[in-house]
């Protein structure tokens, strides 16, 4: 069984493959490669840049699908569950997007995210908000943690009094400089 990781990042960076469109985008081509449907992943930019537009749009009626109660993507190997085709279906009839599309689309999200490339939470936002929610409210500071957080709380403090302070002799020095 594949585990998804929750460790990694949200990532924000959309210039040059880093953000999470362009990695699904990569994946979406190597799966679609040589099946005609590669052209609408690509943008008009001479066919080297990705359609992040429609993989946005594609995220957002599967985020909205989540919403509703949907299960997100899931699969054996390479073969979809059932609640997937159902839910590919579902995402090419409200997008007007190719099911083949829909579907490279799905896998590369399912599969990004089991080997950590990109976020858990961009593959399951409503899963991952309730597990974030449970782990912040049934899990406070104990102990050794209790005794980290405080401290680093405390020398947040000291470094922040330490910056004023420092900073007003710079002053005073400065204006002495320009008075002499």
């Amino acid at each position: 069984m594949t585990t998804i990781r929750l460790d990694k990042p949200i990532e924000r960076m959309g210039v040059f493959g880093f953000s999470w469109q362009e990695k699904v985008g990569k994946k979406m081509l190597s799966l679609l490669d040589g099946t005609g449907y590669e052209s609408s992943i690509k943008s008009f930019w001479g066919g080297s840049g990705l359609n992040t537009g429609m993989i946005n749009d594609l995220h957002d009626s599967y985020v909205s699908l989540l919403t509703t109660g949907n299960r997100p993507a899931e699969y054996t190997g390479s073969v979809p569950s059932i609640q997937t085709t159902s839910l590919s279906r579902t995402i090419q009839g409200s997008t007007a997007i190719a099911e083949p599309i829909v579907d490279a689309f799905l896998f590369s999200l399912y599969n990004l995210a089991s080997v950590g490339t990109i976020s858990y939470s961009i593959y399951d936002p409503v899963g991952y908000k309730k597990v974030a929610e449970t782990v912040t409210e049934t899990e406070p500071a104990t102990g050794v943690q209790a005794v980290i957080q405080d401290t680093g709380k405390t020398v947040g403090k000291i470094l922040i009094v330490a910056g004023f302070a420092a900073g007003a002799v710079l002053f005073v020095n400065i204006n002495k400089m320009f008075k002499e």
